[in-house]
């Protein structure tokens, strides 16, 4: 009698456990069930676009060799168009200027076509306080769609006797295309 008693509880317990999983899985297959549907509701239906042809082009022409000329500068061009094409969507960009090979730049200024300086080098330095590199932080520039644009900059490098400035900078210009405004 008590072995009895002994194998109906485990049968009560085992059915329990059997129950309290089976109501585990149903429970799961319905809230999966549920964000499939909701998933594939979401993801249905057309969409329609084009996809807008950007362009955004760089010209570098550094200054003339001169004995006048106290810190040499080149003179970088951004463009919108390429020939006759002209960008299909508004552009933002930067620039940036590094060195080529194992060269430090000397200290420069990014200046906007009227002159006035947008951005200016700042040393780095590595944990022995040892100079490692100079850079600037080329302000986000913005080009519109409409019609041909040119955005002229100078880069201006200070103390230093380098005329060839070409020699040892390279530029690269970072274009993407604008967020649209509703």
């Amino acid at each position: 009698m008590a072995n009895e008693n002994k194998d109906k509880k485990i049968i009560t317990r085992n059915r329990i456990i059997f129950v309290a999983v089976l109501g585990v899985l149903v429970v799961t297959v319905i809230l999966a069930t549920i964000a499939y549907s909701k998933y594939v509701y979401q993801n249905q239906g057309q969409v329609q676009g084009e996809t807008a042809a950007m362009i955004c082009e760089m010209s570098v022409q550094e200054c003339q060799d001169s004995v006048a000329i106290i810190n040499p500068y080149c003179t970088v061009t951004v463009m919108n168009y390429l020939n006759n094409d002209i960008t299909e969507t508004d552009v933002n960009f930067t620039i940036d200027a590094t060195p080529k090979g194992n060269y430090i730049l000397p200290e420069f200024e990014w200046r906007n076509s009227q002159g006035q300086v947008i951005a200016r080098s700042v040393n780095e330095y590595d944990a022995n306080n040892q100079l490692i590199g100079r850079s600037a932080q080329f302000p986000l520039q913005s080009m519109g769609h409409a019609t041909k644009e040119d955005k002229v900059y100078t880069i201006v490098f200070l103390n230093t006797g380098e005329m060839d400035i070409t020699e040892i900078v390279k530029f690269d210009l970072h274009a993407v295309q604008a967020p649209q405004s509703n």
